[in-house]
This record gives C-alpha cells, sequence and structure tokens, in this order.
C-alpha cells in the first residue's frame, strides 16, 4: 500500500485517531507522513470526519501538510459547504438567537442550532449553563455546531463537557462534514419548517428555508439583511423555470444534484448563469457538478 486511503483514515479514527491534532507523532499522523500524497478521495475522507483546512491561529492544517497545489481547487470544493457555515457563524448576520456568556454574549442563528442539535435538546435548551463558560468556549461549541470541526485535543474534553449538560449524547456523531450533510439531507425532508417561497415560470412556487439560502448565496443573504425587518417570505423569479430552482435547490441542501438527473442543453445553458447570479461562493463544486451531469 504506498497511498493512503479512506478505509485506513476510518480505521484510525474508529480507534482513536484525531484528524486535526498538531501533534506530529499521533499514529494518524505518522502514517499520513509515512506514504506519499493522499489521494483526491483520502482528502473527502478527513473532511467528512472533521478535518479543516482553516486554521484560527493562520498556521497550517494537517490537509494543508497533505494536499499538493494541484488538487487544492477540488479541495477547495468539497470543503466549501463546510466553509459557508462557518462564515455564518463568523459573520453575524441574521441573527435571532443570543448566548449570555460569563464574559460577553454572543450571537447565533436559532434555525442552525435546531437543525445540529435536534428539535428536543433545541427547545428545552437552558441558556444559563453558558454563563459559566467564556465567550470564547461557547464560540468552540458553536463552530462545532455549525461545521463540525474540532481544532485541537483540548477543545474535545470542553465539547464532551457543554454536550453533556445540554443532553447531547453522543456529539461525536456531529463531527465533520459528513453530518453536516446529514443533517441538511434531513432538513430538507421537512417541508412544515420550510419558511420562504420562490416563485417559478408559470405560476409555480417552491418552498426553502431561509437559513439555507442565506448561507450558501450571496445575493439571497444580502437580500435578507436588506428587509430583516419585512414579513415578506416570497421571492419572485418568474423567469426561472421549476425544473432549474429544484435542482439548484436540491444542490443547496445535499451539495450535490439528484442521482438521476440529466441535464439537458436548455437546462444546461439555463444552469450557467447561477453560479453569478444567485452569487454561490466561487469555491462550491456547482459547476463542476453540473458538468458531469450534462447530456
Amino acid at each position: 500500500m504506498n497511498r493512503l486511503g479512506p478505509e485506513f483514515i476510518e480505521l484510525f479514527i474508529e480507534n482513536g485517531a484525531f484528524v486535526n491534532s498538531r501533534d506530529e507523532n499521533t499514529p494518524l499522523a505518522v502514517f499520513c507522513r509515512s506514504k506519499s500524497t493522499p489521494r483526491f478521495d483520502s482528502i473527502k475522507t478527513l473532511i467528512d470526519y472533521g478535518g479543516s483546512i482553516r486554521s484560527e491561529d493562520n498556521k497550517k492544517t494537517p490537509l494543508d501538510a497533505l494536499t499538493d497545489k494541484e488538487v487544492m481547487k477540488e479541495i477547495n470544493e468539497y470543503y466549501s459547504i463546510v466553509g459557508e457555515f462557518e462564515d455564518l457563524l463568523i459573520r453575524k448576520e441574521l441573527t435571532d438567537f443570543v448566548f449570555e456568556c460569563s464574559d460577553e454574549s454572543i450571537e447565533c442563528h436559532k434555525d442552525i442550532l435546531r437543525m445540529r442539535l435536534g428539535n428536543e435538546i433545541f427547545m428545552n435548551l437552558n441558556k444559563d449553563i453558558f454563563k459559566n463558560y467564556t465567550s470564547n468556549e461557547t464560540q468552540i461549541f458553536l463552530r462545532f455546531v455549525y461545521c463540525g470541526v474540532i481544532q485541537t485535543f483540548q477543545d474535545l474534553d470542553l465539547l464532551e463537557k457543554i454536550s453533556k449538560e445540554i443532553g447531547l449524547a453522543n456529539f461525536k456523531e456531529k463531527i465533520g462534514k459528513k453530518s453536516l450533510l446529514h443533517d441538511l439531507n434531513e432538513l430538507y425532508k421537512d417541508e412544515k419548517s420550510k419558511d420562504f417561497r420562490i416563485k417559478c415560470k408559470n405560476g409555480q412556487e417552491l418552498k426553502i428555508h431561509k437559513i439555507v439560502l442565506a448561507t450558501r448565496s450571496n445575493l439571497f443573504r444580502s437580500m435578507f439583511i436588506m428587509v430583516k425587518e419585512s414579513s415578506d417570505s416570497v421571492s419572485d423569479y418568474s423567469e426561472r423555470s421549476i425544473q432549474s430552482l429544484n435542482i439548484l435547490f436540491y444542490w443547496l441542501y445535499h451539495d450535490k444534484f439528484p442521482d438521476e438527473i440529466e441535464v439537458s442543453e436548455e437546462l444546461y445553458q439555463e444552469f450557467l448563469e447561477f453560479e453569478d447570479f444567485y452569487q454561490l461562493e466561487k469555491t462550491s463544486n456547482f459547476n463542476s457538478i453540473l458538468e458531469s451531469k450534462k447530456k
């Protein structure tokens, strides 16, 4: 075996290896160093289980050390959705929930908490718990909730402690892109909680979660910020077909197109406008997936 494979990564993680450790002597780090640059599917596996391409202290992350420049574009695309949820927390825009910490308050988004913690835990959440934690400690917890990333071993102890206090039985199930996508997939199925309507061509309508639009599209985020106080929950895109918007919205939740979809030339031309028109993140994998689905 001259290349690091996903099955070996999973084996290490299942036996306690920590993906984001900067300790060069952990079993996973030693194994990675002993192999040649991993294939893309190996890097994807690391991201699935909490690997980060961002470091709060601007130091190299484990994925930086394993990745060469040739595959960095693909890695950025695969990581994109994790980074978008991370940015949502950092920007503090459209927030509607506040944690009072021991030193200061932190704003966040109740729909993200509900999606990631589950409705029962969210509804019974005792916010007073966080008065015993600093804003920095609470931020570590929220970063984990928003995107599944854990940066240090010390964070693990903190996250386990907070998770027990709020009733999150197995917080490790929330680690990584794999978990984030699972929760987004479940949210996609929840028609009752969709709080925004899009008018399409021929008078048809689609429903979607406002928080998903705000996270993944700069256009919608800017629009929601401008009309934050408005009760209007409808947007008119009657020049767009319901088929194209259905596929776009599926991608927003799943980071992929529906398996059975083949994109016709007409639909392909409509999609070409999407990345710029909806101001999707330039690192997103939308166009890459679009090309693969073209007839």
